[in-house]
């Protein structure tokens, strides 16, 4: 196992192979993962992460990041503004919040370019969108392309047109969050088994 770290410059980070820890720190810096299972943190700056081979583990930090997830059933981490592309693999995209469920921290006007490998829609792609367990209320649903019901205290998704997927958190009928999935057209791609609360 590699770590490299870097400084509060603009670095450039390369894994060697084996399961390589890569930080990239302060500044714009530029991480790429070796042939192993990487895990790669961005840290402060606009980041552009590469996973390459194996199943990474990719969080670009603060900035709206680039992360390519390389081949692998990868585990990428959003944060506000990322730009995210799993490539090869299934792959599990995670928006995160506080620790009560009060609000949700990251992942907001994220971009994913290749949810279900190109398919949107799953169809046994077996690619996630994956939610932190404490930012479910009540019994989630997923209400296609209708409006969220409001004061029904349970946790609410929709298709809000144009690739956009807005999550409603608390259950107020307001969405909490909202991401783009590039080449989602119809509230039927997706279903309620895309999103995964743990």
């Amino acid at each position: 196992m590699t770590f490299s770290s870097g400084g509060a410059g603009n670095d450039l980070l390369n894994g060697v192979g084996d399961n390589d820890i890569l930080d990239g720190s302060l500044g714009d810096d530029t991480l790429f993962g070796g042939g192993g299972f990487d895990t790669l943190y961005g840290g402060s700056g606009l980041d552009e992460l590469r996973g390459r081979g194996a199943g990474d583990t990719l969080n670009g930090g603060s900035g709206a990041d680039v992360i390519f997830g390389g081949s692998g059933d990868d585990t990428v981490f959003l944060n506000t503004g990322d730009a995210a592309l799993g490539e090869t693999g299934q792959d599990s995209f995670f928006f995160f919040g506080s620790e009560n469920g009060s609000i949700v921290l990251a992942g907001d006007n994220a971009v994913i370019s290749d949810f279900g490998n190109d398919s949107i829609g799953m169809n046994g792609s077996g690619e996630k969108l994956v939610f932190a367990a404490t930012l479910q209320v009540g019994v989630f649903a997923f209400v296609g392309s209708g409006a969220f019901t409001g004061g029904s205290d349970n946790s609410e998704a929709r298709f809000a047109g144009g690739g956009v997927v807005q999550f409603d958190q608390d259950g107020d009928g307001t969405a909490d969050l909202s991401f783009t999935l590039t080449g989602l057209t119809a509230a039927d791609q997706l279903t309620s088994t895309d999103f995964l609360f743990q």
